[in-house]
């Protein structure tokens, strides 16, 4: 099991790389600090990785701790709202741009 965030729109996924090239931040620890917010309590999510899938679209993954029979679903949500909220705060994410906002 993974939590993902995809987009097939190149702009967006370059402009989130970008923002975390030019402030120096970690996604990973972006996502853990979101986390930390939930109170979420489990073992921490596999780093993020960043590629394109074979369906071309731009994914960004973390593998979630452990088989998803063990994962309630309270911990998961947690997962999910950890991951939006990161990456709600990251390039044109965070912009007025209705187009560009296509997660």
């Amino acid at each position: 099991l993974a939590i993902t965030w995809v987009s097939a729109n190149r702009y967006l996924s370059q402009s989130i790389e970008a923002d975390l090239m030019w402030t120096g931040d970690s996604l990973d620890e972006l996502i853990d600090e979101e986390l930390a917010e939930t109170r979420y309590t489990g073992a921490p999510l596999g780093r993020v990785e960043h590629y394109r899938n074979p369906d071309k679209l731009f994914t960004f993954r973390s593998r979630f701790p452990g088989p998803i029979e063990q994962a309630d679903p309270d911990t998961l949500v947690k997962c999910l709202v950890a991951y939006n909220a990161a990456f709600a705060q990251l390039g044109d994410m965070k912009g007025d741009d209705e187009e560009s906002n296509d997660p």
